[in-house]
């Protein structure tokens, strides 16, 4: 704590105030990560299933097989796989998920798929 009372008597002397608020961090690419991740688990993994091959539970309830990811993340670009996600394929099973997640957290999981299926480092 001695620091801390030498910083403030110091920077007041000086005629400096302490900060008011902390600074809120950026989030690290490993932090859209793990958010994707743990999005992926709770909205994608019944159908899509945990490694992404469309055999999750809920996949044989569909009127299609959901689409296996490590196939298709890589062949899509970004804006194409954010559409999917945000607008869905209602006559296929997949909901569009705007009505359910956030812009940021549509994106957190795009950068899961991107990293997870896509080859991308988090």
């Amino acid at each position: 704590m001695a620091g801390i009372g030498y910083w403030f008597k110091y920077t007041t002397k000086k005629g400096l105030q302490p900060p008011t608020a902390a600074p809120t961090p950026t989030p690290t690419l490993d932090d859209v990560f793990l958010a994707g991740a743990e999005i992926f688990q709770t909205h994608c993994v019944q159908c899509h299933g945990p490694h992404g091959m469309g055999d999750g539970p809920a996949a044989t309830t569909l009127p299609v097989q959901p689409a296996i990811l490590p196939f298709h993340i890589p062949l899509h670009r970004d804006e194409d796989v954010y559409v999917f996600i945000s607008e869905g394929f209602p006559n296929l099973g997949m909901p569009a998920f705007r009505e359910i997640l956030s812009q940021e957290e549509i994106l957190q999981v795009l950068r899961y798929l991107r990293v997870r299926f896509g080859g991308v480092s988090p």
